[in-house]
């Protein structure tokens, strides 16, 4: 009778063990959406280019974003598991990987997959001053405060699918 009870109680918990994992708590944060900031550059992709040595650059790009990236901070106190809390409660993707990685001309960083995705366009660059090829977004601004370790940080939410545009480098 022992060993029937031992193998349902471990079966129970195995079966327990096999659900998703809970959310990682952000209690320890208080955050606050400080503005929606429209265009934000949220990843260089291509290089700087001097407008007046030149008068029209074809280009093709290799990244882009599924979905509705985070960007941090180098900062930013959280960890994987409660940046994919946030992106939940923020609704923005939570396909995130092992590792984080700076986006390439800013100072931010994600954990959001960079996929290859091949695009091409044309960049004019008539006139003065220097321009490059960005990535940008729609982002919502939150203001992070970690009241364990009494830091703060920023964290960019998209709110719209980052695009490429030419701007001022």
């Amino acid at each position: 009778m022992n060993k029937k009870m031992i193998v349902a109680a471990s079966a129970l918990l195995t079966l327990c063990s096999c659900g998703e994992k809970s959310p990682a708590s952000l209690s320890k944060y208080v955050i606050e959406k400080k503005e929606t900031i429209s265009h934000h550059k949220v990843e260089q992709i291509t290089p700087t280019i001097n407008c007046g040595a030149l008068g029209e650059v074809s280009v093709t790009y290799e990244t882009n974003y599924e979905g509705l990236p985070v960007f941090f901070t180098q900062d930013c106190s959280m960890n994987k598991d409660e940046l994919i809390a946030f992106a939940d409660t923020y609704h923005c993707s939570q396909h995130m990987i092992d590792e984080k990685h700076a986006a390439v001309g800013t100072s931010l960083f994600t954990y959001n997959d960079n996929h290859e995705k091949e695009v091409s366009f044309t960049i004019n660059v008539n006139g003065e001053g220097y321009r490059a090829g960005y990535l940008t977004a729609d982002v919502d601004d939150y203001y992070v405060l970690d009241q364990e370790n009494n830091i703060s940080f920023h964290i960019y939410a998209c709110v719209t699918q980052p695009v490429a545009e030419v701007l001022e480098a």
